[in-house]
């Protein structure tokens, strides 16, 4: 049992994949928050967090990135739930923030109904997956015929986002060894006060472990750089940059326009379709898949 969590409810569980490596504090960590508080006043939600390290953060992680009351991060804290990379889980429905597939194999994820939002290979669901219900944007991926499927692009709740008026004059980059490696360190040795999120050392970087605390603050200038697969699904930080109106660099290996992910995202926000309002179809989806 000690490798099980049931929900013995009619809960929606808001969840993100895991596996042998954590991925720690990241965007999809920010997207349980935010589909919570989108999705609290409809059903009945519960954010469920599998890696201990972002666990014990958890207060600390809204406190720092939005501007809910005392009384409203107590509530979201009363609705997160704990236990370090169950084999199964077990709820009468689940929302998976991510679409690691070749993670969620790892795990049994027992429900009526599991909705996923797409980022990665359809290829490998099949007829026997019928439970999931896959969100996805409909411009970035082949419409799939052996499972439902809806039209749909993340958001994200800016109009909660702290407010912060200063920034320091520091240039960001993000690293990490699974999809954002660096692979030219030389070439960044004349950014001046250039500071990275890594795990690793380098020669001309200063390195942070993270997480970074007042992590907005810090830094007035972001470089987005390539992914390999040249396809980032729905890229969140760049974002959050434009938000506190911060100089983004891309610095791609390839045309923007290559990567789909991130120019329709960019598109999407330029346009305002990214915002998150109470009304967000989402809603409307789950209610008609959970009748």
């Amino acid at each position: 049992m000690d490798n099980i969590i049931f929900f013995n409810d009619d809960s929606l569980v808001i969840t993100y994949t895991y596996g042998p490596d954590d991925q720690g504090i990241c965007g999809h960590t920010y997207e349980c928050i935010e589909y919570f508080w989108l999705l609290k006043d409809h059903f009945n939600v519960k954010i469920f967090l599998a890696e201990e390290h972002v666990y014990n953060n958890f207060k600390n992680i809204i406190q720092e990135k939005y501007n809910f009351s005392g009384d409203e991060i107590s509530f979201i804290l009363s609705k997160t739930y704990f236990k370090n990379k169950p084999k199964i889980i077990k709820s009468k429905y689940i929302l998976i923030t991510d679409g690691a597939y070749s993670k969620i194999k790892l795990t049994n994820y027992l429900a009526d109904k599991i909705f996923v939002f797409m980022c990665g290979d359809l290829s490998i669901l099949n007829e026997k997956l019928k439970k999931y219900v896959i969100l996805m944007d409909k411009r970035l991926y082949d419409v799939p015929k052996h499972i439902k499927w809806y039209d749909y692009t993340k958001k994200m709740l800016f109009s909660r986002f702290r407010k912060i008026d200063k920034f320091k004059n520091n240039t960001l980059i993000y690293i990490t060894d699974h999809c954002r490696s660096l692979q030219n360190e030389e070439k960044y040795k004349n950014y001046n006060n250039l500071i990275a999120l890594s795990e690793n050392k380098y020669k001309y970087i200063k390195t942070i472990k993270p997480p970074l605390n007042n992590f907005h603050s810090e830094f007035d200038t972001f470089i987005y750089t390539s992914v390999p697969r040249k396809f980032d699904c729905s890229p969140r930080l760049v974002l959050e940059c434009y938000h506190y109106n911060k100089k983004v660099i891309f610095d791609l290996n390839y045309n923007i326009s290559e990567d789909k992910g991130l120019f329709y995202r960019l598109q999407d926000y330029t346009a305002n379709k990214v915002n998150m309002i109470d009304n967000d179809e989402i809603i409307s989806i789950i209610q008609k898949e959970i009748q």
